[in-house]
């Protein structure tokens, strides 16, 4: 126990030596956060299949209420690994861990979008 509670605080002050980084991952963390809530609140009462993909030629991919939350699941994974990894990198050069946050910012925008079109057809 006395081992996580380090692990813990040695976490919150890398968080706090990199602002910039923890302050983009955050946000992109809220954005999939909304994105999802979002989904799972007008999605809910739809008891049918959902359209998921669907292209000029007509629906491609029908799926679930499930479905449609693990994408934010698996957001919510590649925004923590990319955390991680900017951490790492912001140690040894200012640039590319901001770089990596700002993609991830980027990457979890359009997740939102998607999430929003889901919701949109359906």
């Amino acid at each position: 126990m006395l081992r996580i509670k380090k692990n813990i605080e040695r976490g919150w002050r890398e968080a706090r030596r990199h602002p910039t980084v923890s302050a983009l991952s955050g946000a992109s963390f809220g954005i999939v956060l909304l994105g999802q809530t979002m989904a799972f609140l007008s999605l809910r009462a739809i008891q049918g299949p959902l359209v998921i993909h669907y292209t000029r030629g007509g629906i491609d991919q029908f799926g679930s209420l499930w479905q449609v939350l693990g994408y934010g699941v698996v957001g919510w994974s590649i925004i923590i690994m990319n955390y991680l990894i900017a951490l790492e990198l912001e140690k040894r050069d200012w640039f590319w861990g901001k770089a990596i946050s700002g993609v991830t910012l980027g990457l979890s925008i359009l997740l939102f979008l998607a999430l929003r079109a889901i919701i949109s057809v359906n």
